[in-house]
């Protein structure tokens, strides 16, 4: 059998992970994973600016979700254990590990083998810049109004790269024809 979903989320939750998740991306779904993290932080004693980073990065990151993923099809909504996947047909995956620093956001969805180049070009793009680059880049963007059609210029991922000032881990597993699976790793400190 090829790559199962299921395996690597069991395989990269830990035992000591702050919150892990896998089902539909909806907008209430989003507020109440931001919610459950958050007591999670507080209850960990963490700064409120580890907190509010980690709101910022989870929104966009949620969000950008919510938003460019491609509806799946029943081979992937098998991996769900959300009840809400039949109706949302929006899934992903958060896992959120404590590391030595801070902690380690891992994001993960399927994604479209069309598109799989165009962001691999983006975060490789991201990951060559310096935080002031970033900066330019973010205002750049901002300033020209440039938004695709689903509403963003790209601004989530530079601003997820900005507030964090470090860079994107992307990895990614060959699913079935039509998709790949896509992991993101973030770290937030």
């Amino acid at each position: 059998m090829g790559f199962n979903p299921n395996d690597w989320y069991n395989s990269v939750k830990k035992e000591n992970t702050l919150f892990a998740y896998k089902g539909a991306i909806s907008s209430e779904k989003i507020g109440t994973i931001l919610e459950t993290v958050d007591k999670k932080l507080s209850e960990k004693n963490e700064s409120n600016k580890l907190k509010r980073k980690f709101y910022n990065v989870l929104v966009e990151s949620l969000q950008n979700i919510y938003h460019h993923a491609e509806p799946i099809d029943s081979q992937t909504i098998e991996f769900s254990d959300d009840k809400e996947m039949k109706e949302s047909k929006k899934f992903g995956m958060l896992i959120l590990n404590p590391s030595n620093v801070g902690y380690k956001v891992i994001l993960a969805n399927f994604i479209k083998k069309h598109k799989l180049q165009m962001l691999k070009d983006r975060v490789d793009q991201l990951n060559a810049l310096d935080s002031e680059e970033i900066k330019a880049l973010y205002k750049l963007v901002l300033n020209n109004h440039e938004f695709s059609n689903k509403g963003g210029g790209g601004l989530g991922i530079i601003d997820i790269v900005k507030r964090t000032e470090s860079k994107l881990e992307i990895e990614v597993f060959p699913f079935n024809q039509e998709y790949s699976f896509c992991s993101t790793n973030i770290n937030v400190y």
